[in-house]
């Protein structure tokens, strides 16, 4: 990391460990022993530093000294003020390195320093940025991180949420945002970090001891495949005592049907749907956005949908395994979730076929 936050100086690692090297100077004026070190220059100090679960700091004659220099220095790390704001990677940037090989030729690499990559803001190598006016062997203009949200999950869980900015050159879309999430605990470790497409504010449910569940309205760059085009877009981690914090990994496009037994308030809201009268609100979703959740927990069990063409829905899908013509032969697989949501969805078409209110 050249130059990221101090001139002349650069973040050295060694055994997993990060420490400083002067380039002007030639010596390493800080050893890499620390697993992130935060700049930090007031209270008479130079950074902050934590080492296992431990904080420290050095100060102007890189001494180490245990603890926080100040209430304040606790709250920078506590609340994660750290963390740039508005901070821009590009062709331009200081910490700018290109490979030296024609492959990699107009392909820019940047190390983020320890405090981005420790806290699972950034990668350890942020590469394929563009270093020519004209794009040789990589199509980046950018990366930017923009504000930071932080928000308590449990008593031992709190997530900190960065906007990234990307602008790709000469792309289908050029600009692209999202939201980095990064799990944490209040030892201030990383447990689990995920990329989120939302375009609004992400809200965290705390379903039980286990399950984490965020809802958001996710980007629709290219319009919704479903009568509605906002319906909310749903994620999961599986939590374990504050220690562990795992993503739910789902084929489906509506995992709330894979991890809850679901209930009307999944299939109701502020929904918007076009008409040939225009834009419409409407409170529940349609009958064939209901038979589509209730159809992909079907195919996700390898149902093969006889005698229509629904399948075709998912045959390009690597997942899809069609090896059951009726859904009783399927009965003996289904988590209790799913056993309780295909009944639930069937009752709830049913409602809809008729024209009944739900």
């Amino acid at each position: 990391t050249i130059g990221f936050d101090v001139p002349g100086l650069v973040e050295i690692k060694k055994n997993g460990k990060v420490g400083y090297f002067n380039l002007e100077t030639q010596q390493q004026i800080v050893e890499p022993l620390y697993d992130m070190i935060i700049p930090y220059t007031a209270d008479n100090s130079f950074a902050l530093v934590k080492q296992d679960t431990l904080y420290g700091w050095i100060d102007h004659a890189f001494q180490y000294h245990e603890g926080f220099p100040s209430a304040a220095a606790e709250q920078l790390v506590d609340k994660y003020e750290f963390l740039p704001k508005n901070l821009v990677l590009k062709g331009d940037a200081k910490a700018f390195c290109e490979i030296p090989n024609q492959e990699y030729m107009g392909a820019g690499i940047i190390m983020p320093p320890s405090y981005m990559v420790t806290t699972g803001i950034l990668s350890e190598i942020v590469s394929g940025i563009s270093t020519a006016e004209v794009p040789l062997n990589a199509w980046t203009e950018y990366i930017a991180t923009g504000s930071t949200m932080l928000e308590s999950i449990t008593d031992k869980i709190q997530a900190v949420v960065t906007t990234i900015n990307e602008r790709y050159i000469e792309g289908r879309e050029e600009f692209y945002t999202y939201d980095r999430l990064v799990l944490v605990n209040h030892q201030h470790d990383t447990l689990a970090v995920s990329d989120i497409n939302s375009s609004s504010k992400i809200n965290f449910h705390k379903l039980n001891d286990t399950l984490l569940e965020l809802q958001y309205e996710s980007n629709q760059p290219e319009g919704s495949d479903f009568d509605e085009f906002n319906i909310p877009a749903y994620t999961y981690f599986r939590l374990n005592a504050g220690t562990a914090a795992t993503p739910c990994t789902s084929h489906r496009r509506f995992p709330q049907s894979q991890f809850v037994k679901l209930d009307s308030s999944y299939l109701s809201g502020d929904f918007k749907r076009y008409t040939d009268k225009g834009e419409e609100n409407v409170s529940f979703l349609s009958l064939a956005t209901v038979t589509y959740i209730r159809n992909e927990i079907l195919a996700d069990y390898g149902y093969s949908f006889p005698g229509s063409e629904i399948a075709e829905n998912y045959k390009y899908y690597k997942w899809y395994k069609p090896q059951f013509d009726k859904e009783e032969d399927l009965q003996d697989l289904l988590t209790e979730e799913d056993r309780h949501n295909l009944a639930f969805l069937a009752k709830i078409i049913s409602l809809l076929q008729g024209g009944k209110a739900v």
